[in-house]
This record gives structure tokens, sequence and C-alpha cells, in this order.
């Protein structure tokens, strides 16, 4: 009697183990399958649709005309930024030297305020950048940005390969510039040597 009784408690103990083993393993992986595509689901879950063709008119706080669409002669990088963002303030220099760097991007900054604070902020910008000012936020909804500071790459097709808030040092931010395939061969067949509009 004792000997069987020790064996189902054997058995149970054994089984309640398994059990237990087998719940951890499933949030394990529950959790690890969250964390490998949290990044892409945050990246596709705000700001314009990839693949989008970008076809705007914008004029700059120099009250000059820039037209964004299909058929450009370069690709664009458009970095929104806004008053009172830590962050802006922080990657702006980033932005700035990558720019100076990549000479076959041009940079649009579009800022959500005043004319007179998005010439304040872009200051240093203005010879390597396209900077609008956008203080009814008008082009950040019609875009759905969702923060900033966010940045979206289209290339000389007209077409937004890639997009995302601008953080996680100059590397990360380095990637907006790098450009799709298409861009890239461009570049190589022109050697670099591209001037910006």
């Amino acid at each position: 009697m004792g000997s069987s009784l020790f064996w189902i408690s054997y058995v149970a103990a054994w089984t309640l183990i398994a059990i237990l083993f087998t719940a951890v393993y499933l949030l394990y992986r529950h959790f690890g399958e969250q964390l490998v595509t949290r990044e892409k689901r945050r990246e596709n879950s705000g700001g314009p649709k990839l693949h989008e063709v970008a076809n705007f008119n914008l004029k700059g706080i120099s009250n000059k005309d820039y037209r964004l669409g299909p058929d450009a002669d370069c690709s664009h990088l458009i970095f929104f930024a806004a008053p009172n963002c830590r962050y802006c303030a922080e990657v702006k220099p980033i932005i700035g030297s990558l720019a100076a760097a990549h000479t076959n991007v041009r940079l649009i900054i579009i800022y959500l305020g005043s004319t007179e604070s998005a010439s304040e902020y872009a200051q240093d910008m203005q010879q390597a950048a396209f900077v609008v000012a956008d203080p009814t936020k008008e082009f950040a909804q019609l875009w759905n940005i969702p923060g900033t500071p966010y940045l979206v790459f289209v290339n000389r097709k007209g077409l937004i390969t890639k997009k995302g808030i601008a953080g996680g040092g100059k590397e990360k931010i380095q990637v907006f510039f790098s450009g799709d395939s298409e861009d890239q061969k461009s570049t190589k067949a022109a050697k670099g040597i591209v001037q910006r509009a």
C-alpha cells in the first residue's frame, strides 16, 4: 500500500514538473517572439505606408518651393522635428554630419513649429537641408507621424522605403542614409560626384 502511494505521488510530481516546464517554455517563447518583433511592430505602427509614393509640393522657410515626387534627381531623407523635443536637439548634429557626408541624399527638415522657430532650429543646417515649417502639423498628420524625432527615406522613384524613430545613436541613424539597392547602384555609377539640388 505504502509503495503504491509512493509511486503515485512520484508520477504526479513528475507530471506536475512537466506541466510547469511546458508552461515556462511557452511563456519564454511567447515573450521571446514579442521581443524579436517589437521593433518591427513599432516601426509599422505609425508613419506613412512603406512603398507608398511621396508626391508633394513643399514650401520652405525661405519661401522657395520644392517638389518631392517620382523621378527626382536624388533620394530624400525627411526629418520631422518639433519644439520642446529634447531628442530632436540631440540627434540634430548627428543627422547634420551624416547629411554632409551623404551627398546622394537630400535632407528635408519638417519642423512642427513656426517659421521663426524652424529657422532657429535649423540655422546651422540650412546649407545642407531644405527646411519646412509645419506649425499646424498638417504634413505630420497626413503621414501619421507618431512622434519626433522621426525619419522617412524616399528613394529616387519617390517610394518610401524606410521609416522610424531617429534614435539609437549614429550607427542606427546612418542606416536611413544608406538608401536602397537602386540608390546605391546610382551612387556607384556616379562615383560619388553628386551635387545637392
